[in-house]
C-alpha cells in the first residue's frame, strides 16, 4: 500500500516547493496536493487516508484549522490529528493556540528540510536525507 502525504495550500508555487521538499526527505511517499480546500475531504475519499498532511492557515474558504477538523471528524478519519501539521507564516499565537487545542503541530514557514525532518523524527520517522 502506497503512504500518502497530503499538501494543501491555495499557492501552486508553495505546493509544488513543499511537495519537492518532502520528496527530497521522504522519497517512498506519495504526494497528494490540493489547492483549494474546500475539495480535499470530498477528494481525498477515494484515497482512503493519508499518513501525514500539511496545511497552510490562510486559504480562502476554509483556514487550515477548520480543514484539520474536516479531515479528522470523517469516518474513518482521514489522518490522525498528530500527524496533521499547519505550515503558516502567520506565526500570531491565535494561530499556534488554535492548532494545539486540536492536537496537531506548526511550523512557520517557508518550510524547509530541517524543520520537516524535526516533525517526522518526533513521529518516529527514519528521514532518507
Amino acid at each position: 500500500m502506497t503512504r500518502k502525504i497530503l499538501i494543501v495550500d491555495d499557492s501552486k508555487t508553495i505546493i509544488k516547493l513543499n511537495s519537492r521538499i518532502v520528496s527530497l526527505v521522504l522519497p517512498d511517499y506519495e504526494i497528494v496536493s490540493f489547492d483549494k480546500p474546500l475539495e480535499v475531504v470530498d477528494g481525498l475519499k477515494s484515497a482512503h487516508s493519508v499518513s501525514f498532511a500539511f496545511l497552510d492557515y490562510n486559504m480562502e474558504g476554509m483556514n487550515g484549522v477548520e480543514l484539520a477538523q474536516a479531515l479528522i471528524s470523517t469516518e474513518p478519519a482521514l489522518v490522525s490529528p498528530e500527524n496533521i501539521c499547519i505550515i503558516s507564516a502567520n506565526v500570531q499565537d491565535a494561530v499556534k493556540n488554535k492548532a494545539t487545542a486540536l492536537g496537531i503541530s506548526f511550523i512557520s514557514k517557508p518550510l524547509d528540510e530541517t524543520k520537516l525532518k524535526d516533525f517526522f523524527k518526533q513521529r518516529g520517522v527514519a528521514c532518507d536525507r
